[in-house]
């Protein structure tokens, strides 16, 4: 009698005759609630991380699928402006424009004007200058900002030693090959802080895509 209830009405009901049991009903969550439930936090992540799904497919289905002698060519198709910088990298099939003489101090600013562009830092060298050239720029500046997915940034990190990158400046091709790949710190400066008296190149990126934790930088040097 423990899980039943007798219902008598006082006042109303014999003292004689049918008594009613009744079980306490149970309430049960629906089956496709909890597999809602599940598959909730797979459906958010996919969300988040799809930019940098779409980057990967983009480059392993359609950059490294060119014939070499189309991306070897790639850095000359342009018209060249002598108001622009721009930042030409055959091996990913990259062409981007250049903002140049930008605060790397004031990210709120160049994170509002650098999506799909490079950023050159204020105070660093031009191309055929001596000293450094900086160029930096977010892959993604959060991996929860789907508004931002910089393809530019994202796709560097498969650069490697020997590859090629083309600076277009004041109507001129400058072109650098890469002798250095390494991720530092974020607070690490020695770098950027070396090599004043020639002329190098460093691209700067985020690394992993989508944090903020360490630098990728890839150096060139320029080929004469």
């Amino acid at each position: 009698m423990a899980n039943e209830i007798i219902v008598f009405q006082s006042g109303v009901s014999q003292p004689k005759g049918y008594v009613l049991v009744a079980e306490p009903k149970k309430f049960h969550f629906p089956k496709r609630f909890f597999s809602f439930l599940i598959a909730l936090p797979i459906i958010i992540i996919l969300y988040v991380i799809s930019p940098l799904i779409i980057g990967e497919i983009r480059y392993h289905l359609v950059v490294e699928k060119q014939p070499e002698v189309v991306r070897s060519k790639f850095s000359y198709i342009l018209s060249p402006n002598d108001n622009e910088m721009e930042l030409i990298i055959p091996k990913i099939a990259v062409r981007t424009k250049v903002l140049v003489n930008i605060d790397p101090a004031k990210e709120e600013e160049y994170n509002q004007i650098l999506n799909n562009k490079a950023a050159h830092a204020l105070g660093s060298s031009l191309p055929g200058q001596e000293g450094l050239i900086y160029l930096f720029g977010h892959s993604t500046n959060s991996v929860f900002n789907l508004n931002f997915f910089n393809p530019v940034f994202y796709a560097v990190k498969n650069l490697e030693k020997g590859d090629l990158i083309t600076l277009l400046y004041q109507g001129k091709l400058f072109n650098y090959q890469i002798n250095e790949k390494k991720i530092v710190e974020a607070d690490d400066l020695t770098d950027l802080r070396a090599g004043k008296d020639e002329e190098k190149l460093i691209l700067q990126t985020c690394w992993p895509p989508g944090t903020s934790w360490k630098r990728l930088l890839l150096i060139a040097n320029p080929i004469t």
